[in-house]
């Protein structure tokens, strides 16, 4: 069965030892040592799937275990019809992620222990077939419905109308808590790559109908139905990234979240991050255009050793140092949106991606002549 911690924060520690030889999980040859803090699962796996343990757990403090039966907790579930077939969806999309994302990175990077899974309940969920999603997000949709209270910049029919929308498409889910708040929970991955030089590929902005609109992040995409988390940053690598693609190796990953609110929908969004790590081999520039700046000439490509602790010490805006390019393989397909890449200095990405470093960077797109770049006449280097 699978297990709890609860208690007053007490930890209890899990030592992961050496995994079986005959599998593709073969752990560290020496033990490794973890700690479960208040509230965490141990062998949560358990509960959706025959599970051979994969540790020890000693107490290191006193604390309190709750444990669940398995067997008892899935005769529960598929009890219910409209419950077991979901249930036995989402034991599938566990079983087929560990199979894909636990051994890509090596059991150092990405392998499963009691305590660890490589994947989280919201990307478990993104993999699910669109129509049983629909499903487990008609509970949260009633009580948005049901809520008088619409804070959503539309009006309240043509928002729910495109909500739903979302979520046929598969764009998004919805749950509810216990006190009846709703979340809008979108699942992306996102790469964080390096160059040689120790630069940080950054989208700083995309050009929609000729307007550009600023931004600060690594490049990303949402999941698709029926991905996985690798699935979907190898497609963001051959999709957006395709001039650099046989350059790139993924190492690691993490995973974050982010919460706001959706000025849209007047509901509170959570977007669930997977963002991988990325190095880039030596490379050619020619699959870059610069997009030229007003009021000063572009130098084609800025100097990576230039130090910056200095400069964001006294806040001076950094972005003339850098150039803000396109892929040319994307500028080639005329598509309706551009996106604007430059590569940064950790702590320059750090500064434009903070509110202080804001106006700086919509400055900077500000004064991007996009009019040429929608017109094709734009600097090749």
């Amino acid at each position: 069965g699978a297990a709890r911690g609860e208690g007053a924060g007490g930890p209890a520690a899990a030592e992961r030892g050496a995994a079986p030889e005959d599998g593709p999980a073969a752990g560290p040859a020496t033990p490794v040592h973890e700690v479960a803090l208040q509230g965490a699962w141990i062998s949560e796996v358990a509960l959706w799937a025959n599970w051979l343990h994969r540790g020890l757990l000693d107490a290191a403090m006193p604390c309190e275990l709750l444990t669940v039966l398995a067997d008892p907790f899935v005769r529960i579930l598929t009890a219910h019809g409209d419950v077991a077939h979901i249930v036995q969806r989402y034991s599938r999309c566990l079983l087929a992620a560990l199979e894909r994302e636990a051994w890509d990175g090596g059991a150092e990077q990405g392998g499963v222990t009691d305590m660890r899974i490589p994947v989280t309940h919201q990307n478990l969920v993104a993999a699910m077939p669109v129509e049983d999603r629909a499903v487990l997000s008609e509970g949260a949709l009633r009580v948005m419905e049901a809520n008088s209270h619409w804070t959503g910049r539309l009006f309240k029919q043509h928002g729910m109308q495109e909500l739903m929308a979302e979520i046929r498409a598969g764009d998004c889910d919805l749950v509810a808590d216990a006190e009846n708040r709703v979340l809008r929970v979108v699942t992306i991955v996102a790469l964080r790559l390096r160059s040689v030089d120790g630069l940080v590929l950054t989208q700083v902005g995309k050009v929609v109908k000729g307007v550009c609109i600023s931004s600060c992040q690594p490049p990303g995409t949402k999941v698709k139905v029926g991905e996985y988390p690798k699935m979907a940053v190898d497609r963001l690598i051959q999709q957006k990234l395709t001039a650099l693609s046989s350059r790139i190796s993924v190492t690691s990953h993490s995973i974050d979240e982010e919460d706001r609110v959706s000025r849209k929908y007047g509901v509170n969004s959570r977007y669930m991050r997977t963002l991988f790590e990325g190095s880039l081999s030596a490379s050619e520039e020619d699959y870059m255009m610069v997009v030229p700046r007003g009021g000063r000439l572009s130098s084609g490509w800025s100097d990576p050793t230039v130090s910056r602790a200095s400069t964001i010490s006294r806040i001076i805006d950094p972005t003339p140092l850098y150039d803000a390019f396109i892929f040319r393989s994307e500028w080639e397909k005329k598509p309706s949106t551009l996106f604007v890449y430059a590569w940064l200095s950790q702590g320059d990405f750090a500064l434009l991606s903070s509110k202080k470093g804001a106006a700086f960077l919509q400055r900077w797109l500000s004064e991007l002549t996009v009019n040429e770049l929608v017109e094709g006449d734009i600097q090749r280097i």
